[in-house]
């Protein structure tokens, strides 16, 4: 996972230039790096995301075209003996 520009440093200085205390600001600077990092999608992630539904997708794609060619076999192969059935008993 790509990881995002979070500057904690900038964060911990505006929040204690509002009045917060240091070790507070730390936390929560660090509780928010982390967040960032390990819970929100990148562009990349939905990259990968997709490159991978993708693939799932063509096999799928390739995997019900297998069955409508089998289906398709099967119908002739079914037809042709109804022919021939039908064929048999007009003689």
């Amino acid at each position: 996972m790509t990881t995002f520009a979070f500057d904690t440093h900038k964060f911990v200085k505006e929040l204690t230039a509002a009045g917060m205390k240091t070790e507070q600001a730390e936390v929560l600077a660090s509780s928010y790096a982390s967040l960032l990092t390990d819970r929100i999608a990148t562009k990349d992630d939905l990259k990968a995301l997709e490159t991978r539904m993708e693939s799932r997708l063509e096999a799928l794609e390739d995997r019900l075209n297998a069955r409508i060619a089998y289906a398709q076999v099967a119908a002739v192969v079914a037809l042709s003996a109804v022919i021939g059935l039908v064929a048999l008993l007009d003689t």
